[in-house]
């Protein structure tokens, strides 16, 4: 597993449901061979590792299902973190001994130093000093261990089962909420992991958490558990549309530096779960700050629910999708966007139209821009998600009245003057200018009443994105992308 190129968010959050109580793994020590036993299965991690932590208190630590730390423990009893390797399953593919135990080498272990900082990159919009109080209060791992045991006894969940950065986050958060933890407890017991993960939003700010234990007060149970689990399946399905873009800047061996190309899928990412944020939290400024609006609960979980979808669909954009069969045709529009078409069949039976634009250049009353729309207006469609997201266009010169529902979702290079950025923009609010007239979309709308950065979202790309040269490498590494996974998709 290569450092920095993973996400915490390619492990998929499918968390158990068991009831048992089952603690983390932790072992003493390694052998001076640089062994350790874990679910019958022997870990190498090399005798140099082991010799070089010969003289040193250390311990060996599950931190989730699939990863192991070495911590090192100084004379304070204080805990840090310092080597991290893969836990290897027993399976069919490994070495077994006379003994049943199954051989891990260090091919599978890939033990490696932990890098903080390299898991947790500094965000856009982040001032420096705020970046390193942030970084200070991640590194607290003894208290992590400590909320882990009391969770684990008071709610049953298992902390451990989470992706380890999850984990990181949360405890982060819960030490700030360190005075209502009785809440924090309460709230899990009642709606157990997706409960928990809502606490993810605290990654902005620990005043999220608050809003959180605050809308479990006020918003009825059935509401807020549905409201939950949208927002934990988005965080689960974001790493799709992560991966995608990931692995085209990759694959494509374009010409960007290595450092665009670790980080822009990371900040697709970001972007998305920085929206969920304000999504979730929307029920908190219409029940307790009573902030004026046309956006009802209902509207909300719509929101969630199509912002979902398409994470969903596009999570499963590839060859062979067992879920979205995906079948492809593609024309070329007259306008320099190339549009790649999918017809898309979710596993409920619904359809949808998938269309992708690429435009890596600026034209006349064009951005340059990688565009993504999902319609719902279909043979057999999401009734449910084709209401939310009807909308009408009224074109002011023609006279003309367009009805379309659909979901868009779009990468724009924006220049504003001699102002260059990139901004996602997901999905539309209301406009109203000399050209045209239009009434927006159920998710467009509700973030445009929670941020006043509306449905765009421009925080949390860096501005070299923006440069000419850079965007239309990006967009055309990710138009090659797609074309070769049609040929390959394409191929008896």
């Amino acid at each position: 597993m290569e450092m920095g190129l993973i996400s915490p968010l390619d492990f998929s959050v499918h968390y158990s449901s068991q009831t048992a109580k089952r603690e983390r793994i932790e072992k003493r020590a390694m052998s001076p061979k640089g062994i350790v036993r874990i679910n019958n299965v022997k870990h190498y991690l090399g005798r140099e590792l082991a010799k070089e932590l010969r003289k040193r208190k250390i311990s060996i630590i599950q931190l989730d299902e699939s990863l192991g730390g070495v911590v090192e423990e100084n004379l304070k009893g204080e805990k840090r973190l310092i080597y991290v390797f893969n836990i290897v399953s027993p399976s069919k593919d490994l070495k077994q001994f006379k003994d049943g135990a199954y051989w891990a080498g260090k091919e599978k272990t890939c033990p490696r130093p932990y890098n903080l900082k390299e898991k947790f990159p500094r965000r856009a919009d982040e001032s420096l000093s705020d970046y390193q109080k942030r970084i200070e209060g991640l590194e607290n791992f003894d208290f992590l261990l400590q909320f882990s045991q009391k969770l684990l006894e008071q709610t049953g969940v298992q902390f451990f089962r989470l992706p380890f950065e999850y984990q990181k986050i949360l405890a982060y958060g819960f030490k700030k909420l360190k005075e209502k933890e009785d809440k924090v407890i309460e709230l899990v017991k009642k709606y157990k992991i997706p409960g928990l993960m809502a606490f993810l939003s605290m990654e902005y700010g620990a005043e999220y958490g608050e809003k959180v234990l605050k809308m479990a007060e006020t918003l009825p149970t059935v509401e807020l558990k549905e409201i939950f689990n949208e927002y934990l399946r988005i965080i689960d399905t974001a790493s799709g549309f992560e991966k995608i873009f990931r692995e085209s800047l990759y694959l494509n061996k374009s010409n960007l530096s290595q450092e665009i190309k670790k980080r822009f899928a990371i900040d697709i990412r970001e972007a998305i779960l920085r929206r969920a944020k304000d999504l979730l939290i929307c029920p908190y400024l219409i029940i307790t700050e009573k902030k004026e609006t046309d956006i009802g609960i209902q509207d909300i979980m719509l929101a969630l629910k199509g912002l979902r979808k398409f994470l969903e669909i596009m999570r499963d954009f590839k060859k062979d999708s067992v879920e979205n069969k995906i079948k492809f045709r593609k024309k070329k529009s007259h306008n320099k966007l190339d549009n790649l078409f999918y017809d898309v069949k979710d596993k409920d039976g619904y359809e949808y139209k998938l269309k992708i634009g690429i435009r890596p250049l600026e034209i006349k009353n064009g951005q340059a821009r990688i565009n993504f729309e999902l319609n719902f207006n279909t043979d057999n469609p999401n009734e449910e998600l084709k209401k939310a997201f009807y909308q009408e266009i009224l074109y002011k010169k023609e006279k003309r009245i367009k009805k379309i529902s659909r979901l868009r979702i779009a990468i724009d290079r924006e220049v504003l003057g001699d102002k260059e950025f990139i901004s996602l923009d997901i999905g539309r609010d209301k406009r109203d200018d000399k050209d045209f007239k239009r009434t927006g979309d159920v998710l467009g709308r509700t973030l445009a009443f929670v941020s006043e950065s509306g449905h765009h979202t421009p925080d949390s790309f860096d501005s070299c994105y923006a440069k000419k040269e850079i965007f239309e490498e990006i967009a055309k590494s990710f138009k090659k992308f797609l074309e070769e996974r049609d040929r390959i998709s394409s191929t008896p």
